[in-house]
């Protein structure tokens, strides 16, 4: 069964006589070819080619192009045609799915240039083609012919980049929000990628064109990317949107607690490595790095990092005898820093020797005697 559809040309016109160029007395007038194609006459004078009396006409179809896929029921074809010899009859050959449709045709003042513009409504799925005729007043004639195709239900377009926050806080709720449109005006179903491997699921269906808005929150401090896509009520889903990059921290680093007092020998001999270890605990589950200061004007330097929680050791020894305070404190892996853990005072050397023992207790009372051998002693 041919259907019915509505084409209308419009086409601008310039005659000849001869060599002489001129343009027609009447302005804009119409010629109603048919009840489904309509012709406007705008002549104009084009003479910026050469004259070849006798040759076929021109035809160009200059849009769509070939196999183009439709995205809505719309079909319009534009085009130009020429001929030295002056054109006046068009001829319209409509085929759906290798039938002819329907053929129309239709005469005009004489004209050597026409550009043409024909439109088909209310396409069936399927495959459309248009072949154009012109003919001259020699009746010879040129064409072209476009094809193109219909599936029927199309895609909603690729919807809006998504809108809302591009910086945010862990486990803080954030909007973001897009919106498409759908070809035939079905509704929309949306689908957010989070980009941290989760997703919203398919939302909805919402109105065609529609904005609509769905939230997320991260865990875990990162740059993530967020897209989103549609699909109409049919299925036919869309391509992905344009990426929204959210950069998530967290709202604020706590430091590492106070380490606890050091723990290891409180004495010991000069020349002899000793291991002290502390521990301490991060509010936020960061890693943990830790600095032993040994009274001697030396450092362990940071070390680590430890999970939170975890035991830290590490050895030092002692070169001159005397009396020392150890403490220790830490760091987390974004750089806050504990105070220092209380002191555990310690004293190098330590010996039962009797007679250590005597010239200790005699220098201490004798502070100013012997300062020769006082200092060979280390005293």
């Amino acid at each position: 069964m041919i259907k019915k559809f509505v084409v209308s040309v419009f086409c601008m016109l310039v005659i000849i006589s001869g060599f002489s160029f001129g343009v027609l007395a009447e302005q804009n007038k119409k010629i109603i070819i048919s009840e489904n194609i309509i012709v406007d006459v705008n002549p104009i004078e084009k003479n910026d080619y050469s004259l070849n009396i006798n040759s076929n006409p021109v035809v160009n179809i200059t849009s769509p192009e070939n196999g183009t896929y439709l995205p809505t029921p719309i079909l319009e074809v534009l085009g130009y045609a020429y001929s030295p010899d002056g054109l006046n009859f068009i001829e319209i050959f409509y085929y759906w799915n290798n039938y002819l449709s329907d053929y129309e045709d239709g005469t005009f003042n004489a004209s050597n240039y026409v550009n043409f513009r024909i439109q088909i409504t209310i396409l069936q799925p399927g495959t459309h083609k248009i072949v154009v005729r012109f003919s001259d007043i020699y009746n010879h004639s040129g064409s072209d012919s476009v094809t193109v195709y219909y599936t029927g239900n199309q895609p909603p377009e690729k919807p809006d980049k998504p809108s809302g926050p591009n910086t945010g806080s862990i486990d803080v709720s954030y909007s973001y929000s897009t919106a498409s449109t759908d070809p035939e005006n079905n509704q929309i179903y949306y689908f957010f990628n989070w980009g941290d491997g989760s997703d919203s699921g398919w939302l909805g269906p919402y109105t065609s064109g529609f904005t609509i808005s769905a939230t997320h929150k991260w865990t875990i401090e990162n740059s993530y990317s967020i897209k989103v896509k549609a699909k109409d009520t049919l299925s036919a889903e869309s391509s992905w949107s344009e990426s929204l990059t959210v950069t998530i921290s967290r709202e604020e680093n706590n430091p590492p607690n106070k380490p606890a007092t050091p723990n290891g020998e409180a004495s010991g001999k000069i020349g002899v490595s000793y291991i002290y270890e502390s521990s301490t605990t991060d509010s936020d589950g960061n890693q943990i790095y830790y600095l032993f200061d040994w009274g001697d004007g030396t450092d362990s330097e940071w070390v680590g990092p430890y999970d939170s929680g975890d035991i830290c050791q590490e050895s030092h020894i002692w070169n001159t005898k005397g009396s020392y305070s150890i403490k220790v404190k830490a760091k987390d892996t974004l750089g806050a820093e504990s105070s220092w853990s209380d002191p555990l005072p310690i004293s190098m050397p330590y010996s039962y020797n009797p007679i250590l023992q005597f010239l200790d207790l005699f220098f201490q009372r004798f502070s100013n005697t012997f300062p020769v051998i006082r200092q060979l002693m280390g005293y």
